[in-house]
């Protein structure tokens, strides 16, 4: 009986459907281990082209999204305004970008990516990353 009831908790876990600012974290954790734009794709709705995907600089790491303002167009559309906080050692980058969200079975996924601004604070020379 304990182990179909871990079996069923295991199962909805995995299963899970993200919502809105789920969504964003996940995409960039995936980021991270990405081996290919084909790792990236469970993030995206269907007609994104993930060569426009804008990466963040090489070893930096998320360490924060931050909602700013959240736009409901209707109930499978959302335009979502946050700040992403990346770090390297002391350098730290900080992003303003709006995404838009479309909800396709209870799941939230990016529609579009627009980048507002970024501000740099480095403590040392920054190397890019390049599209995988």
């Amino acid at each position: 009986m304990v182990r179909i009831l871990l079996l069923s908790m295991l199962l909805t876990a995995c299963l899970k459907t993200l919502g809105p600012e789920q969504r964003i974290k996940n995409l960039y954790s995936d980021l991270a281990s990405a081996e290919s734009n084909e790792d990236l794709t469970q993030n995206f709705v269907q007609e994104f082209k993930l060569e426009d995907l804008e990466l963040p600089m090489k070893d930096y790491r998320l360490q924060q999204v931050k909602t700013i303002a959240e736009k409901k167009e209707s109930d499978t559309r959302l335009f979502l305004t946050v700040d992403l906080v990346f770090s390297k050692k002391k350098s730290l980058i900080e992003v303003r970008k709006i995404f838009e969200l479309e909800k396709l079975n209870d799941d939230w996924k990016i529609k579009s990516i627009e980048n507002i601004k970024t501000y740099i604070e480095a403590k040392e020379s920054i190397e890019i990353k390049k599209p995988l």
